[in-house]
């Protein structure tokens, strides 16, 4: 009985390893998968002035980007923002959210929190113009402060399997009673305005 229950330990630890290992490593997506990457110029953070003005803040924590990669797979949409710094314990709620339009003509908001400890990321995804809510079981949200890393996956079958995707991304911190930071994925000002090229389902 041990030996039996030892084996079945060691197949059950193998699984959950090699689960890890394709969650964390973007080079294992479909070779059929279409990869965009944009690299993001640091201290290009931005701060809300007055009714509809921005302040340059430099380079803020949580909050400058360095690259967003997007991989449109059959299966997957996955996400992922590098930081300059990512660090728990600073901002009380970092944001990220992510906008796509589709080749169908539809458009979606995902939504992501992470709380100030690092302890609790969350994901919502929301459908057209004003932003429905919609069910979406599978969507996922994983922060890595040790990488600087903040990934979203986000089934296909979602996004209603569009041949292609376009997006726009922000990163944003926020420190109650002190300010908001927000940092454009595509671009240096603070508002977004450019979306990426078309990525294309493998």
């Amino acid at each position: 009985m041990g030996g039996a229950t030892y084996g079945c330990d060691m197949r059950i630890a193998a699984v959950l390893i090699l689960a890890g290992v394709l969650w964390t490593v973007p080079a294992l997506a479909p070779a059929s998968a279409e990869r965009d990457a944009t690299v993001d110029e640091t201290y290009d953070v931005w701060s809300p002035e007055g009714f509809n003005g921005f302040t340059p803040e430099g380079s803020v924590v949580n909050t400058d980007l360095r690259r967003t990669v997007v991989i449109h797979s059959p299966h997957t949409v996955v996400l992922e923002a590098t930081y300059r710094r990512f660090r728990t314990g600073v901002s009380d709620e970092i944001r990220f959210t992510v906008y796509l339009r589709t080749s169908d003509r539809r458009r979606f908001a995902v939504h992501v929190f992470v709380d100030w400890d690092g302890r609790y990321t969350s994901a919502s995804i929301w459908r057209g113009i004003n932003e429905l809510p919609l069910e979406c079981s599978g969507l996922r949200a994983r922060s890595d402060f040790e990488a600087n890393t903040l990934r979203v996956k986000i089934p296909r079958g979602c996004l209603r399997r569009p041949r292609w995707i376009r997006y726009q991304a922000l990163a944003e911190s926020y420190v109650e009673d002190e300010n908001l930071w927000r940092d454009n994925a595509l671009g240096p000002g603070p508002r977004l305005k450019t979306w990426s090229e078309r990525i294309a389902s493998g």
